[in-house]
């Protein structure tokens, strides 16, 4: 028992990579194989046979997010929570926050909202977004003010937010 964390190793590559090497993975050995759309699925090896016999363990494992996905501002912004659970807008003008695309219950994220050097941009919301007491709330218009819409999806109809004001 003592080599086990000798014997285990995590091996990522592409999907061409993959098809190019064809390796052998190891007993208890876990591959990853990242695809095009920036899916993952996962393969346990047995020490036998090579990777392109393996079965998935996982076939549609969640895709790996970037940090911070930027958005360019629009007067209507609607982001796509698929590429990313944490967005950052610098508003210019009027502003809404529609409903985002691909969101999926459970996930949970943030929005950080900033004006520009000019400030007093109001922001709106979508029809998904929920907030506290079933009214938006009021956005810090001050030049290069800094507030942050955390978000928890409920539902395909619902978007739980509450917003940080502010931020210094």
């Amino acid at each position: 028992m003592a080599d086990i964390l000798a014997r285990v190793r995590t091996i990522v590559g592409t999907t061409a990579e993959w098809a190019a090497d064809d390796l052998v993975i190891g007993d208890g050995e876990i591959s990853c194989e990242r695809l095009v759309d920036g899916k993952v699925k996962i393969k346990c090896g047995d020490g036998l046979q090579k990777f392109s016999v393996l079965p998935y363990i996982q076939s549609d494992a969640p895709k790996v997010l970037p940090h911070v996905e930027t958005l360019a501002y629009a007067a209507i912004v609607a982001p796509d929570f698929s590429k990313s659970d944490s967005f950052r807008v610098v508003v210019t003008g009027a502003c809404k926050i529609d409903n985002p695309s691909n969101f999926t219950p459970g996930q949970s994220g943030a929005i950080a909202i900033q004006q520009d050097a000019t400030g007093g941009h109001p922001i709106t919301f979508g029809t998904v977004w929920k907030f506290e007491g079933g009214a938006a709330p009021s956005m810090t218009g001050d030049p290069n003010a800094l507030d942050v819409l955390t978000f928890w999806v409920e539902s395909a109809t619902r978007i739980i937010g509450r917003v940080i004001t502010d931020s210094k």
